[in-house]
């Protein structure tokens, strides 16, 4: 835990980090770029530590593989690109802008895994065997899967009744649209 002294220094290197040598800026930019990468690597490690499943460890490479490209993605170089030629031109080096973008963002992302994790628990207590939700959400799955068969049945039957009076008529229909001078509007075969 940082002390009042170490905060108040760190608010003050804040507050004047315009003064302080480019070359210094851009290295505190990727110095910091630097430990975030090397922390997941580590959070990744530690996870794996405890008997990690290998499907496990693989979504979360591949999901870190995906941000890491999805960084590259044109509405984000767009954005940094602006801002960038901003403070370019204010005159003001533009050394951390897509840092300051990525951490934004990936709070953004952080904030959305907290909340699927917790509504996770709360979803599953909510299905759990013989709760009233998990009797509501099977009625209704129940439901909308017969009406979806019945719209189905309904379409085909009708799709068959209309094959059927061609047929009687003596027309031929064909796959695609139907060839049957017996309906209005279609031509003859």
């Amino acid at each position: 835990m940082a002390t009042t002294g170490q905060m108040a220094v760190l608010s003050r290197l804040y507050r004047e980090r315009a003064q302080l040598p480019l070359r210094t800026r851009m290295l505190v930019t990727f110095g910091a770029v630097a430990a975030l990468h090397v922390a997941a690597v580590v959070l990744l490690v530690a996870g794996a530590a405890g008997g990690g499943q290998p499907l496990g460890i693989g979504l979360v490479l591949t999901a870190y593989l995906a941000g890491v490209k999805h960084s590259y993605d044109w509405d984000h170089l767009a954005a940094i690109d602006n801002s960038t030629r901003k403070f370019a031109a204010e005159h003001r080096h533009p050394i951390s802008v897509g840092f300051a973008f990525s951490l934004g963002h990936s709070s953004v992302v952080v904030l959305a895994g907290l909340l699927v994790v917790s509504g996770a628990s709360v979803v599953g207590s909510f299905i759990a065997e013989g709760t009233p939700g998990n009797l509501l959400l099977g009625l209704t799955g129940s439901a909308v899967s017969g009406l979806f068969l019945l719209a189905m049945g309904a379409f085909n039957g009708s799709a068959a009744q209309t094959r059927l009076q061609c047929r009687h008529h003596g027309h031929f229909c064909g796959v695609g649209p139907l060839h049957c001078g017996h309906h209005p509007g279609r031509g003859r075969s």
